[in-house]
């Protein structure tokens, strides 16, 4: 559905905007790995992202949809939430899916056809297939904001459940986490 959509578009313009560009296109798929079952989105050294996309108009939430997702065996844990609001596909600068697909496939068929190859798998793994019906879902990015993971920082974790609790969902409220806001050293400031 429309959630699991925005969820790809997230992963794909994180990679796209932020990753790309500092480590190379190669390198920056390589870091993608919540479509092999890892908690978090992304792997980059020491740090683990997990990147969310929430829409504008709703209330400052977002879900998380386990209770290992904000707990990461790495030393540092970040959150990346992306604000999109929506558009129509004719819109300048609108993104989509078959878009930001396309531009993620030119840029690593530009430096390896293998990298090229796995980002096919990789979508394949998470059951995208190429589809026109992906354009009526057009997005614009109209805010993004990380916060670093830390003691205090509103979340949920496998060791604090009581025995036998397990498969947790549940909604952070952005406010209180805004004075967790911090980016990794390699990231541009946006």
């Amino acid at each position: 559905g429309q959630e699991k959509i925005k969820g790809l578009i997230g992963e794909l313009l994180f990679l796209k905007k932020h990753l790309m560009p500092v480590f190379g296109p190669g390198p920056a798929l390589n870091f993608w790995q919540g479509p092999e079952g890892a908690p978090q989105d992304f792997c980059v050294g020491q740090s683990a992202i997990e990147v969310k996309c929430k829409s504008g108009a709703t209330r400052p939430y977002v879900r998380i949809s386990s209770e290992f997702q904000l707990c990461s065996q790495l030393p540092e844990l970040y959150l990346h939430v992306i604000t999109l609001g929506k558009a129509t596909s004719e819109q300048e600068g609108a993104i989509h899916l078959p878009g930001i697909i396309a531009d993620v496939r030119l840029q690593l068929t530009s430096v390896s056809y293998e990298q090229s190859e796995r980002f096919s798998d990789l979508l394949f793994d998470i059951g995208y297939i190429d589809s026109d019906s992906y354009l009526s879902y057009s997005y614009f990015v109209t805010n993004e904001s990380t916060f670093k993971v830390v003691p205090g920082f509103p979340r949920v974790c496998s060791d604090a459940l009581p025995q036998g609790v397990a498969n947790l969902t549940y909604d952070i409220n952005l406010l209180a986490c805004a004075k967790f806001a911090g980016t990794p050293d390699w990231m541009e400031e946006s």
